[in-house]
């Protein structure tokens, strides 16, 4: 899996492709206030799945398709010390009930890593 995040001042955009090169899809963010919101695309610019993180659960992303949960990424715990002094996150995906083809589930690992990479991580030359 190839993953290509193009220069964008807003609305940051994370496009997939698989080992031939051939574009899986993109997950893009969405413009919101209060919550973390994305759209998960196909290969054909299509809006699969969405994903909004509720504001009383900030570190929960589930994934909706046609208003059901289908996937969802859950960053987890780490313990006060580790969250306190490193940049060491952990993280859960959970596929739902096996619905998802091998193309949505790369999007979802792909959305999880940009998730991470969005939120998380500390950006270098910041502490």
């Amino acid at each position: 899996m190839l993953a290509r995040h193009p220069f964008r001042w807003f609305f940051q955009r994370l496009e997939v492709y698989d080992q031939a090169g051939t574009f899986v899809g993109a997950i893009q963010r969405r413009f919101s206030i209060l919550t973390k919101r994305f759209d998960v695309e196909d290969a054909n610019g299509q809006v699969i799945m969405q994903v909004s993180s509720p504001f009383w659960r900030m570190w929960t992303f589930p994934f909706t398709a046609r208003g059901v949960e289908v996937a969802s990424v859950r960053k987890k715990w780490s313990g006060l010390l580790a969250e306190a002094f490193t940049d060491k996150d952990n993280f859960a995906i959970d596929f739902g009930d096996g619905t998802l083809g091998d193309a949505e589930r790369r999007l979802v690992l792909a959305a999880a890593i940009f998730i991470d990479l969005q939120y998380f991580e500390r950006k270098a030359g910041r502490n």
